[in-house]
């Protein structure tokens, strides 16, 4: 089921969010919407300090270090091997993997993680992961089989039925499934394939609003592009092809109006994950998940 996100939050810092947080206030305005700091209050008995004394399991510390060099390694804090963003990066994964015993580590966290590094120290990092994890329900996306991931492809198919009948007829006259263009999405909140601005305003929104501006944003790309898509002898090839070339030039006002604007609610996304839950056509569920 959907998560509950944090609610009790500045309803001007919501808007705010919508519109655009300035950079410089990124950071506090990130942890003030996840609530972070009081998370951490209400679990004393974590200690992030104490927890990088511990050692995580080989498979987790294998896994992190082949891709703490891939996450973002043109970037200057995370372009030196050994430097300090990557260590950073390291610690807040390797305590992610400590406490997140069922998930253990997962790539998609790297990404999140270190663009909350960029913007607030680590111990600080690692909170609004966890909150990104359990208040916002992204947690779902990483356990082992993934079965929230696939959940949200079901819904993901369903709403681009319920709004863009034409690319979904391109879908699936093409057997695309989400879990071949949109695995992504979820599990990154957009930091891969899409230029740096849009990233943070999505992640913006992401807090302002919680998982559901996922799927507005998703719709809106393929509404972007339904044009495109929908023409005559459009292949899977050329799907991508559109998909990448308009995402890496996407301008980040537009791209979080424009999703803004994308007519879903909270109920609809419920209702679909029941219906996923209950066991939806065979058909249907293939198409959305295989």
């Amino acid at each position: 089921m959907m998560e509950d996100y944090p609610e009790k939050v500045h309803f001007k810092l919501k808007k705010r969010a919508r519109k655009g947080i300035p950079d410089s206030y990124r950071g506090a305005a990130w942890k003030a919407l996840t609530c972070c700091r009081q998370l951490r209050e209400e679990n004393p008995s974590i200690n992030y300090y104490s927890l990088l004394k511990i050692k995580a399991s080989k498979k987790d510390v294998d896994y992190i270090f082949k891709d703490i060099s891939r996450t973002f390694p043109k970037h200057e804090y995370f372009e030196d091997a050994y430097g300090k963003g990557q260590k950073t990066l390291f610690n807040v994964l390797k305590n992610l993997a400590l406490v997140n015993k069922d998930t253990g580590y997962v790539q998609g966290m790297g990404y999140i993680t270190a663009i909350l590094l960029m913007y607030m120290d680590e111990e600080d990092a690692f909170w609004t992961m966890i909150s990104i994890l359990s208040k916002f329900g992204l947690k779902k996306y990483y356990l082992p089989s993934m079965p929230g991931l696939l959940e949200a492809f079901y819904v993901l198919q369903q709403l681009i039925k319920d709004k863009l009948p034409k690319v979904h007829e391109f879908l699936k006259k093409n057997k695309m499934s989400p879990s071949m263009y949109a695995t992504q999405w979820f599990m990154t909140i957009f930091t891969v394939g899409f230029n740096f601005d849009c990233t943070v305003r999505a992640f913006d929104a992401f807090f302002a609003e919680g998982p559901k501006i996922i799927y507005r944003i998703a719709l809106y790309i393929l509404k972007q592009n339904e044009t495109k898509l929908t023409q005559d002898k459009v292949e899977i090839s050329d799907f991508f092809a559109i998909m990448s070339d308009y995402n890496k030039n996407l301008n980040p006002d537009d791209l979080i109006q424009g999703a803004s604007k994308i007519d879903i609610t909270r109920k609809q996304i419920v209702m679909y994950e029941k219906e996923y839950e209950e066991g939806p056509d065979e058909e249907i569920l293939k198409l959305a998940c295989v």
